[in-house]
């Protein structure tokens, strides 16, 4: 993201002040910058109206712009263009298509492809892995698209590719992850091909970022995000959603029930538990791991620790986004430099130590639609390591009645509650594991099968 990308998104953010909102309105109205910072924010006709104040000049990048903006407006279906063409299947091999390779993020949703492929692949089932970002050439499935590209000829150009390697390597089944993009060009491959199509929606990219930026939520850009991800849904033979609150989602959308599965987030349980050594009875840690973002609600915790009932405790922060130096800001000024520490991004080999140190994992996330159907991967990775779980009532609703019921696991309302329900949470003797992507594998199988394998 260049500079002028982190100041637009920074005032996109904070667009709920006066001066800030006054500023982008008189952005919107400057030639040039314009029809640029309103598709920033997501005005899709306020950057039309920008664009024909020149009405006869050709500049690449306003063509480029105007084709873009008139493809969301109509939102005309791309085409499969001919009959679905013969090649020779493999049985039972799968072509994963992500946005973001694991090799080049430690995100959630890398995390949740790794630990897939894995499980799947431990089955004996032959998965391949392609993405739009990818440090090897290998595992890219083509160029990613310029800012300008016009969606439908970033679709095309992927759903190309895709043909090209579903042939090659004989694929039967071909599966995508969000966002909509990639199940777009997925979904045409496959009717291309003849072969059935799986859209895994991972989250919703429009409600993410509006949960961001206020603004936006209002912005035609946003229905444009809501109107493709439920198409591609229903152009997929099955739809796979992460969280019952998802699933109902989509069928609320238009989405027949029958064609859509919950196969819900798990953590890796194989390897051997290592015992957690004893924690000093006199003090409490509770520390939080992931994204640094507006809507996970760390600013609503750090009070906390400042008030009486929280002031001998500790906080450990992994993790880095967009609210960091806000969130370091925000301990300073409460005088908690020294008890809230931000460690920044942990490999995974220091995972098992930053676990140890805790007595919970706190999960503070605010309450809203989005975080109320994408479930975090943070309590189950937790509760693998024998920690107990702290969270708010939008992550238990987003990971359903698996974890909620567990002696290890208190949900609260409000955040203010997290002091009184310390002394709640019980540690069994015996740990029990939280489920594991082999579950995931065995309930993928399951989906697989009932597509082409009966």
């Amino acid at each position: 993201m260049n500079r002028a990308d982190r100041m637009l998104r920074w005032l996109s953010e904070h667009a709920e002040l006066a001066l800030v909102k006054a500023l982008l309105v008189f952005l919107q109205r400057v030639p040039w910058i314009g029809p640029v910072v309103a598709f920033r924010m997501g005005d899709l006709h306020g950057a039309l109206r920008g664009l024909r104040r020149w009405p006869n000049t050709r500049l690449a990048w306003q063509e480029q712009l105007r084709d873009k903006i008139d493809a969301m407006l109509v939102d005309s279906p791309t085409s499969v263009g001919q009959a679905p063409r013969a090649f020779a299947r493999a049985p039972q091999r799968i072509l994963y298509v992500v946005d973001v390779a694991p090799n080049v993020s430690r995100s959630g949703y890398a995390l949740r492809t790794a630990a897939l492929t894995e499980a799947l692949r431990a089955t004996g089932l032959q998965v391949q892995i392609v993405a739009r970002f990818s440090s090897e050439p290998d595992m890219a499935s083509a160029v990613p698209a310029s800012v300008f590209e016009p969606e439908r000829a970033a679709i095309e150009r992927h759903a190309a590719a895709l043909v090209r390697i579903i042939e090659r390597e004989r694929i039967d089944v071909v599966h995508a992850a969000s966002p909509y993009a990639n199940a777009h060009a997925t979904n045409l491959a496959a009717a291309r091909c003849g072969i059935a199509s799986v859209y895994e929606m991972r989250g919703l990219w429009h409600r993410t970022r509006a949960a961001r930026e206020p603004m936006y939520g209002e912005s035609a850009h946003y229905a444009h995000g809501e109107r493709q991800e439920l198409r591609a849904c229903m152009e997929a033979s099955l739809a796979i959603a992460l969280s019952t609150p998802m699933q109902a989602w989509m069928v609320a959308g238009g989405v027949p029930a029958a064609s859509t599965v919950v196969i819900g987030n798990a953590a890796n349980t194989a390897r051997p538990h290592a015992m957690r050594p004893p924690r000093d009875a006199r003090t409490v840690t509770l520390g939080y791991a992931g994204a640094l973002e507006r809507y996970e609600g760390l600013d609503r915790l750090l009070p906390l620790f400042a008030n009486h009932a929280l002031c001998e405790a500790q906080l450990l922060i992994a993790g880095d986004g967009a609210e960091r130096k806000a969130l370091h800001r925000q301990a300073t000024r409460l005088g908690l430099g020294s008890r809230v520490h931000f460690l920044g991004t942990l490999p995974p080999e220091q995972l098992e130590g930053f676990y140890a140190r805790l007595d919970a994992i706190v999960l503070p996330r605010i309450d809203s639609a989005m975080t109320r159907m994408v479930p975090p991967l943070k309590p189950f990775d937790a509760l693998a390591h024998g920690v107990p779980v702290l969270m708010s009532v939008a992550v238990a609703e987003a990971v359903g009645d698996v974890l909620r019921r567990r002696d290890d696991v208190s949900v609260f309302a409000d955040v203010a509650e997290v002091p009184s329900l310390l002394p709640e949470l019980q540690r069994s003797a015996l740990w029990v594991p939280p489920p594991d992507w082999r579950l995931r594998a065995r309930e993928l199988l399951d989906a697989y099968g009932c597509l082409s394998w009966r």
